[in-house]
Parts: structure tokens; sequence; C-alpha cells
């Protein structure tokens, strides 16, 4: 989602008047990095380049049913993921009520809504993404992102 109006203290019912539009994104994890940090999830999701979003956004009116939307995942042409929205832990209204409690969320804020089952390290055996792998994320109606993963040098 991608916040168009600030807002503090949003009520849930009132939530969904504060997106500006909603498009693709793919919150890649670095695990190694994650591991290091304690298992924090912040830390794994914030290097720089592994958030690929777009490939457009798409504003409220043109989307019939928010909870209707087809989430899925490829890791070189293998489905991965495979949900819909309606099935995520907590509506796109209560992740705005929850995030802006005590805290404003600005104009252009991004709220990724999370991650349907299959991600490779919950999988047995785990699987992790290697340079060359390609992923494709979509959501029907949002387009698709196509991206092909790097090796990545922090230092």
């Amino acid at each position: 989602m991608v916040i168009g109006r600030d807002g503090r203290s949003i009520p849930q019912a009132r939530a969904l008047e504060h997106v500006f539009g909603y498009c693709v994104a793919n919150d890649v994890s670095q695990r190694d990095l994650q591991r290091a940090h304690g298992g924090q999830w912040m830390k794994g999701k914030s290097v720089d380049g592994t958030t690929p979003i777009g490939p457009w956004i798409s504003t409220p009116d043109e989307i019939d049913d928010i909870d209707a939307l087809t989430i899925q995942c490829e890791v070189n042409g293998v489905r991965t993921q495979d949900a819909v929205t309606g099935q995520m832990a907590y509506p796109f209204a209560r992740l705005i009520a929850e995030l802006s409690w005590g805290m404003t969320l600005h104009a252009g804020d991004v709220i990724l809504t999370g991650t349907p089952s299959g991600v490779g390290s919950a999988r047995e055996p785990k699987v992790f993404l290697a340079a060359g792998d390609v992923v494709i994320t979509r959501v029907s109606g949002l387009g698709e992102l196509r991206n092909r993963i790097s090796s990545v040098r922090l230092t």
C-alpha cells in the first residue's frame, strides 16, 4: 500500500481513506544478515537494493475487491507462493490502524503487507536464492516484477 494522506492513530473504519494506491513489492530477506542480528527482521530486510517495488501504482478505484487479489511468486519458473489478499493475517485497514497508532504515517509511505506461505527459509529442505535465479512476484491487477538475483557485496 502507498499512503496518500498523512494520519496518526487512524481508526480502522477510516483507514482505507488514507490509501493512495497499491503496487507489487518483494521484501527480499538476507537471511545470513538477519541471523547475525539475532533473527530480527528489520536488518535482514534493509539492505540497499533488496526491495523491488512497482511496476506501477493502482488507485483504489481501479481495484474491484481488495481482498480478492491473487499473490504469486515464482523462482526459476517454479511457483513457490500462491494466495489471495483475503488470506492475509490482518486486513489492509487493520494494518494501517495498528501502524499509525501513536505514529504518523505520511503521504508516500509504503506499507508491505506480509508474505504468503511458501517462503524458502520455512521449507524443508530450506531453499535460498542464489546468483542468477529469476524471481517473479505478481499480484493480479497490479502487475508483476521480474528480478534476477546477483551477488551482493556489503563492504
